[in-house]
């Protein structure tokens, strides 16, 4: 309800809320700065795959090979894709020590035909060979045969032809829509691709949340309550930024963006800073060391993979208040400060994140080893992510004002829970008794008004009511002392 008892305090108290929500900034907006830095590492994640092949004739074959490499990932494996390197009769992967060939063709019999060499033997010995699910059958029977016409080196009994070939996670028709945007088995991979990224991201921002409410006079299960809604948020944006990045980069728009990222950087690489800018980011993205062409064509992939990302993850942030300005909750000048700021944010973000990322890598990797190496730098690359980005914020904020002014909310009347304005009946507050009260706990009046609504926090709700009792009490405490010491003047 609104607070009308008093209509000259009503009036004031008005204004003091107005002049208090100037900030055009919105809520979490320094948050922004750690939008970008999962809009990295969606990008890394994302260039771990063999997206730019997709397109080709032969697409469907790398998309299941990057599928089945998922889901041994997700299951706990460990996987290194070796065949990436075009290596003669090489494995596509390495997983925990078993070397697999994929093999995806249109029927079984094509399958083992691709694994055959011109001479009738088998063309990958001491490689299991992964085929469709539908096509397993059939495979182990022609490869059953192979060992007992003595095509298969090493094998001579032809029950061990399980053990060379292996049931692929998806089938051939799962792998030639991954393979497009826009379908549900696509949709389901990037949403397997990106869900490790979005958990993460959901963590950091728990842990970021739950550490600046220490400030908040609030209970601890409030806080934690409040922090966990922060993170499913967060993960949710950076599951869904991720899904729509992926999607839009199997589109011909996202390989034409790709050249004009690799233009820019082999200009920038001509420098001897450059280079070395250049090999680093790239070594740290692959793993592994590279330098010349390939650390300029990664660093081209990731780049575009990034603007795209941060492109979606700026529409995702901009839609809601769009929303508000279209039903007049915000102005269209708020959306564009707001707007500004979020972009400069998450630049920032993704700036520091890649830059502290890159650095905190390889200063950990001198004095650590294994996993620990990741973890320094996830460290590290947060906190330049978070400060650059509240860095980039503050000064586009500081741009914004001195080209079009400062921002100047309109007037808005305050919402009073009723539950404070029976308290003060209650209490036979006086007029000035109520503005006190209201004017020190007016931050807090719309976090209290949901304790208007049926399912409440019960606890909070008591420890509202004694933080309103307890300064009614001590105004009226003042008020006595004053009263006091003035008839003491007067006798």
């Amino acid at each position: 309800m609104i607070w009308r008892t008093d209509l000259h305090i009503t009036q004031y108290f008005i204004v003091e809320a107005a002049n208090a929500d100037q900030d055009s900034a919105a809520p979490g907006a320094s948050e922004q700065g750690l939008s970008g830095a999962s809009v990295v590492r969606s990008a890394w994640c994302v260039q771990q795959t063999q997206i730019g092949k997709y397109h080709t004739r032969c697409g469907h074959g790398f998309t299941a090979e990057d599928a089945n490499a998922l889901h041994d990932r997700l299951s706990g494996r460990s996987v290194e894709q070796v065949g990436t390197g075009n290596a003669l009769n090489g494995p596509d992967r390495l997983c925990a020590g078993v070397a697999i060939q994929t093999k995806y063709c249109a029927s079984g019999s094509k399958s083992i035909k691709a694994a055959i060499a011109s001479d009738g033997r088998y063309r990958y010995p001491g490689q299991v060979l992964e085929v469709p699910p539908e096509q397993y059958d059939e495979v182990i029977a022609a490869m059953a045969q192979a060992i007992i016409e003595g095509r298969v080196e090493g094998l001579t009994d032809p029950g061990r032809a399980g053990d060379l070939v292996r049931k692929g996670s998806v089938s051939y028709q799962q792998s030639r829509r991954i393979a497009r945007p826009g379908n549900r088995d696509s949709l389901f991979f990037d949403a397997k691709l990106h869900g490790p990224n979005a958990v993460l991201s959901a963590g950091i921002a728990f842990c970021a949340d739950y550490l600046g409410r220490h400030s908040q006079a609030s209970t601890p299960r409030r806080q934690a309550r409040d922090s966990a809604a922060a993170a499913a948020a967060a993960g949710a944006k950076t599951l869904f930024s991720g899904i729509a990045t992926s999607q839009c980069l199997r589109t011909h728009g996202a390989r034409k963006m790709t050249v004009l990222m690799r233009h820019g950087l082999r200009a920038a690489a001509r420098t001897s800073a450059g280079r070395k800018a250049v090999g680093a980011v790239a070594r740290v993205s692959l793993g592994k060391p590279v330098a010349g062409a390939a650390a300029v064509n990664q660093c081209s992939r990731l780049m575009r993979s990034s603007l795209i990302g941060g492109a979606v993850t700026m529409a995702v942030g901009t839609a809601p208040n769009i929303a508000r300005a279209m039903v007049g909750k915000m102005t269209w000048d708020q959306v564009g400060r707001r707007g500004a700021e979020d972009v400069a944010s998450t630049a920032g973000g993704m700036a520091g994140w890649t830059l502290c990322f890159t650095v905190g890598s390889i200063a950990c990797a001198t004095v650590m080893t294994g996993g620990a190496v990741l973890v320094g730098a996830t460290l590290i690359g947060t906190a330049g992510a978070f400060a650059a980005g509240e860095g980039a914020r503050h000064v586009a904020r500081k741009a914004v004002e001195a080209a079009v002014g400062k921002d100047v909310a309109p007037a808005r009347p305050v919402v009073v829970p009723a539950w404070l304005t029976a308290l003060l009946v209650a209490q036979s507050a006086s007029a000035a008794e109520r503005f006190h009260v209201m004017h020190t706990h007016h931050p807090r009046l719309p976090q209290w008004c949901r304790f208007d609504h049926a399912r409440v926090d019960r606890e909070a709700m008591e420890q509202a009511k004694c933080e309103v009792l307890a300064s009614l009490a001590s105004r009226r405490a003042e008020a006595h002392v004053r009263n006091t010491v003035a008839f003491g003047r007067a006798a």
